[in-house]
């Protein structure tokens, strides 16, 4: 860790830190609980930011990167992936996610689907 023990111990981080600011974003918590949350959860920023280095993607990707281009383009599916969108979508969806990323990989590609 870059600075041990400027958060305390564990113990000490789960209760000065962890516990307030996961109490105040609780749908339920008080006025009270929230405040505390929140002076918590300052405190931590102004004790992390003294390290931590935040930069947003797109701030250091703009000075790198030309702008970018994007371009929609539709076209139909092979005859193969229409074979393997019917074997798919014609099963009983137990896992949406899965279901949902095999349909992902069908469109990029059929043999990604295939190797399963």
């Amino acid at each position: 860790f870059v600075c041990p023990g400027i958060l305390g111990s564990l113990p000490e981080f789960r209760r000065d830190f962890e516990r307030p600011i996961t109490a105040a974003s609780c749908k339920n918590a008080t006025q009270e609980q929230r405040f505390i949350g929140q002076e918590q959860s300052r405190k931590l920023d102004q004790v992390t930011k003294t390290f931590l280095l935040r930069r947003l993607a797109k701030d250091v990707l703009t000075s790198i990167l030309p702008p970018r281009t994007e371009i929609l383009l539709f076209c139909r599916p092979s005859p193969l992936q229409c074979k393997l969108y019917h074997e798919v979508t014609s099963k009983r969806i137990s896992d949406p996610l899965s279901t949902l990323t095999n349909l992902r990989k069908l469109c990029s590609h059929p043999t990604l689907l295939m190797n399963e």
